[in-house]
Order: C-alpha cells, then structure tokens, then sequence
C-alpha cells in the first residue's frame, strides 16, 4: 500500500472543495447516528454531493456534506458512510484501512480542530439501560485493525498519535450538564472499541466488561483512532440501543436507536456555543 495515498486524496479534494468556495470547517460533526433534522439548525446550510469530488473513496461517494453556521462556527456535517456490509467498517479487502475516516482528515486539513461524534452501542453495567446515553471519557480498541495501517509516511499526522487526550474533558462536563438540565440520562463512560458486524455473544459481553469498559461500540475505533493522528480533540456520544437481552432483536435495536435521536440532537443544540467556544479556543493555541 501506498502510504502517501491518504494525502494525494486528502490534498485532491481539499484543494477541489477549496475551488468551490466551501467554507472550511471550525467543527466537525461526524454523526454515526444520522444528520436528523440538524442540518436545518445551521444558519445559511448548503448540501454539497461527493460523487464528483476528486480523492474522494468510493464508499463516500453517495454521501453529502452539509456545511454551514452553527452559533458562530463554522460546521461541517456528515453521516457516517455504511460501506461494505459485508465487511463491517473495513470495507472490504481491497479497501485501505483508512478510507471509512478519510472525512475526519479531509476536515483536519481544510481546518477542523474540534469533532463530535456519534454511535450506538451495548451496555456492559447495569446502571447503563437503552435509551440512555454516554459520553466517552476513554475507550479500548478491541477490534483488532487501525486506520492507521500503512501512514507511518504521511504527513497528515504522527507516527504514533497520542490517544490520551482525544477525549476533550471540558466539553464532556458540559454535556453532563446541559444534559441534566434537560432531564436527559448521560454519564461519563468507557467504551471498547470492537469489531462488526455481528450481534454480541454472551461470552463476548463478559469479556468486554472484565477489561473495564462500560459499554461497546462496533466501528468506533477508527473514527477515534483517526482524530488522535489528526488532532482533533473529539466529543463522542454513544446511543445505547442493547443491554444483552436474549434473544437480541435487530428491529428493537434500531427502535431504541431512533427513541435516542432526539436526545442526541437535543443536546448537541444545546451545546453549540460551547463547541464554538471549544473551537476558538483551540484555534488561539494552536496559532
């Protein structure tokens, strides 16, 4: 593999977007649980297709980047791509490993500093029950791949990120908080990070809590993984849509994931001066 790929795409569709006088982003909202009706809370919201975006992988090609005003910062919307089914968040093998979080270093390299995203999971506690939410404190890869396979080459990040402060802890004391305020369940949480996809195992569950974690995510490592290597600080709500019931029902997965939308959204509104404020100030460190 061409470890220089990732940026000959990232530089092909930067400059493309770029051209069209896109605005580049302040914050990324990479929202694994869907757009819902956010893009109708940014002001001056333009869709932009990515069929026709040079660098742009295959699997993103059906997507649409919605981008505009969100309290003052300039957002960047996007739904998480579902590839290959097939192959889970893969994408298959002859796919590269970074192409399902290739979105998360395009907005880095137009300007992103901050990212939320957003996934469903399984409970692993008792005290954690659909449809509550969490917001990630900290997480384990157990999925067994990286993104990051093949970049030690790139110049779109480190070698070896740091993954010890990807979670941006000031933004997840607000969302407790704008949460409670809102009689909305969230708590600090530790997901693992595991591979799909497939309905858990007993055994699995019992494994995944013996190694600390509170709730599991199938697909989270990468989008993580990748924001580490680009910078971002991230703020991560998990949806938790199972609590190892048997048998598990994919239909009420998907019922307890659409039950926790609103919520979602509810909160993200409600934080959007802060992720503009988090934002700002991120960008006055940096420069």
């Amino acid at each position: 593999m061409d470890p220089l790929r990732l940026d000959d795409c990232v530089d092909a569709a930067a400059q493309d977007l770029a051209g069209r006088d896109l605005p580049p982003p302040d914050v990324l909202l990479f929202l694994g649980t869907g757009l819902g009706t956010l893009p109708s809370a940014l002001l001056g919201s333009v869709s932009t297709g990515l069929a026709d975006i040079p660098g742009v992988p295959e699997i993103w090609r059906e997507g649409e980047l919605v981008h505009g005003q969100l309290a003052g910062a300039r957002a960047w919307l996007l739904a998480d791509a579902p590839g290959d089914l097939e192959f889970g968040e893969g994408g298959g093998p002859d796919n590269a490993p970074w192409e399902r979080a290739f979105p998360i270093w395009l907005a880095a390299a137009c300007g992103a500093n901050l990212c939320v995203h957003t996934a469903a999971g399984g409970s692993l506690v008792s005290d954690l029950r659909p449809p509550a939410l969490g917001v990630l404190s900290d997480h384990l890869n157990l999925s067994g791949s990286t993104p990051l396979l093949g970049l030690g080459e790139t110049r779109l990040g480190p070698l070896f990120p740091d993954q010890g402060h990807v979670h941006h802890a000031g933004l997840r004391a607000i969302a407790c908080e704008r949460a409670r305020a809102r009689g909305i369940d969230l708590s600090e949480r530790v997901a693992a990070c595991v591979a799909g996809p497939a309905l858990t195992t007993p055994a699995e569950r019992r494994w995944y809590a013996r190694t600390g974690a509170d709730l599991f995510v199938q697909g989270l490592a990468g989008p993580l993984l990748a924001c580490a290597h680009a910078g971002l600080p991230t703020l991560t709500l998990v949806a938790v849509t199972d609590s190892g019931e048997e048998p598990l029902r994919m239909a009420e997965l998907v019922q307890r994931a659409e039950q926790c939308a609103p919520a979602l959204e509810e909160i993200l509104l409600a934080m959007a001066p802060d992720l503009a404020a988090a934002s700002a100030e991120l960008a006055e460190e940096l420069s």
